[in-house]
């Protein structure tokens, strides 16, 4: 708790360094699942990557880039019922490298997903299950995001889930 108030005060008074170097987008995402892989193991949560296999290096703070996916990966396995699924596709257009993040959780109203990008907003659909966290990791994402000149969009449907997509520019 103490790390994300200290992470989003930095970024929100433009102290935190942002050092850019050519990243390999499917190594980030491979260091992370290992990183959340307890709770998606003791869930039984099936994690698919399907990516373009030509998807060229993300120029990008890597610190930055770990941070956004564990938020968003934590976020989509801790919000999915035991045995859900949850998807990872990496892609390019014309001027991004995409990141989205699908789950099959419980889903959030489009009233919800203007307030859960708000620092310390938590919004739970049954205030009966207990969550963890301290409501700063979508608001340190978006920050994070837009340090890189990127964007954020989220969708997401109750009963049929959530898509976290992040574009990052590719120069």
């Amino acid at each position: 708790m103490i790390n994300d108030v200290l992470d989003y005060s930095a970024i929100e008074a433009n102290k935190r360094n942002i050092d850019k170097e050519e990243i390999d987008v499917f190594h980030i995402i491979n260091d992370c699942l290992r990183t959340i892989s307890p709770l998606s193991e003791k869930k039984k949560i099936q994690i698919k990557i399907d990516s373009n296999p030509e998807l060229p290096a993300l120029f990008a703070d890597k610190r930055s880039v770990k941070q956004i996916m564990i938020n968003v990966l934590s976020n989509a396995v801790k919000f999915t019922p035991t045995e859900g699924n949850v998807t990872i596709k990496a892609d390019t257009d014309l001027d991004n490298i995409i990141i989205k993040v699908s789950d099959t959780g419980e889903g959030i109203t489009n009233d919800n997903i203007v307030k859960i990008l708000e620092p310390f907003a938590r919004v739970e659909n049954n205030p009966h299950l207990p969550q963890e966290g301290t409501g700063l990791g979508l608001s340190i994402v978006q920050s994070l995001i837009t340090l890189h000149d990127g964007k954020l969009n989220i969708e997401s449907e109750i009963g049929v889930g959530t898509t976290v997509e992040i574009y990052f520019p590719k120069n």
